[in-house]
């Protein structure tokens, strides 16, 4: 811990890492498309994820509530924009989420105020050891059936969640890259962050639009007394698919790992106009450490301090202005990968 406290304690000094072009046939040397985390079976049925993914997806994409004859549609966008003007505060959270209570399941109305109740995620003192109002819903975990994906000797169990980013995916991806800020994170643990020189790919067109991106990082991490650090490097993947989806992908590989899998989902969200509001970020990640008894809840720690501290990010970086959002993506936004100098 105490090399952690040095580490953040450090200046930031950083330097950009130049993108170099690459083929797809490159990409998928580098990033096999057997390694992208599974989205189904491999008979093309729907995995325990799906649930979770698709009820997320329609409330981003479709009303919550239909239009009647004398009410209006209610969007997830226009929830969200009134609660953002409040500050994300839990009792006018709650007020809203009353209105709708005769039009929707308890369970959802639930779900919702998890999403929504967002007051402390940008505040000082946020920590990602206390879940309290950090806007992060967490879906139930799951277990990768025998057979499916990766074979290894850890547990199967992902753990899935999502949150509402006031950005765009230009911005979230900003953010993500900006490897520096990792070491301010509020608890951090990182002893290194460190992008691998000349491993950041571009896959362009005809038209120099973007197919795909890939950048390789090396991580280091404390770990809780008895335990000491682990290390592993970790391939990130990002790329389209045909819906319009925008999906990061990451593999880890080391000796300290039985696996480090994954993805996210970003999704635009629309309001009763039609307008793109806010970006819905849905992630599927598994994680077992060798030789470590880590729980659920300690996943989800980690998934709430990844998630947090993208969000806390993003909005910084956002200037507000939504009009080049679009509900359809076909090419990877610009972006800078940020390295800590050496």
């Amino acid at each position: 811990m105490i090399a952690t406290l040095l580490f953040c304690l450090m200046p930031p000094l950083q330097q950009a890492v130049p993108a170099k072009e690459i083929s797809w046939v490159g990409l998928r040397q580098a990033f096999p498309k057997s390694l992208e985390f599974p989205q189904a079976t491999r008979q093309g049925k729907p995995l325990p994820s799906a649930n979770f993914e698709q009820r997320l997806r329609n409330w981003a994409q479709q009303p919550l509530v239909p239009a009647k004859e004398n009410r209006a549609a209610v969007y997830l966008g226009d929830l969200i924009q009134r609660c953002q003007e409040k500050r994300w505060g839990k009792d006018f959270v709650t007020a809203q989420l009353q209105e709708l209570a005769e039009a929707l399941p308890q369970e959802q109305l639930e779900q919702l105020a998890e999403l929504l109740q967002a007051a402390a995620i940008q505040s000082e003192d946020w920590k990602p050891s206390e879940p309290k109002e950090d806007g992060i819903l967490f879906g139930p975990t799951w277990e990768l059936p025998a057979g499916e994906y990766l074979e290894h000797d850890g547990k199967r169990s992902v753990e899935q969640a999502a949150t509402i980013i006031m950005a765009d995916i230009a911005a979230i991806k900003l953010a993500e890259h900006d490897f520096p800020r990792y070491f301010q994170f509020p608890e951090n643990d990182y002893l290194k962050v460190q992008p691998r020189d000349g491993r950041y790919f571009r896959v362009l067109d005809q038209e120099q639009d973007c197919r795909a991106a890939l950048i390789e990082v090396a991580f280091e991490a404390d770990l809780p007394f008895p335990f000491s650090t682990y290390s592993f490097d970790l391939s990130i993947l990002h790329r389209t698919e045909d819906d319009g989806s925008f999906l990061t992908y990451v593999f880890g590989r080391s000796e300290d790992l039985h696996w480090l899998n994954g993805y996210d989902r970003l999704v635009p969200v629309r309001n009763s106009q039609g307008q793109i509001c806010a970006t819905l970020v849905i992630r599927q990640l598994a994680l077992d450490i060798k030789g470590v008894p880590d729980k659920s809840k300690h996943h989800r720690e980690g998934i709430r301090s990844g998630l947090g501290n993208l969000r806390r990010g993003a909005e910084e970086i956002f200037n507000g202005n939504w009009q080049g959002a679009t509900p359809q993506l076909d090419s990877i936004p610009e972006f800078r990968v940020i390295k800590p100098a050496s």
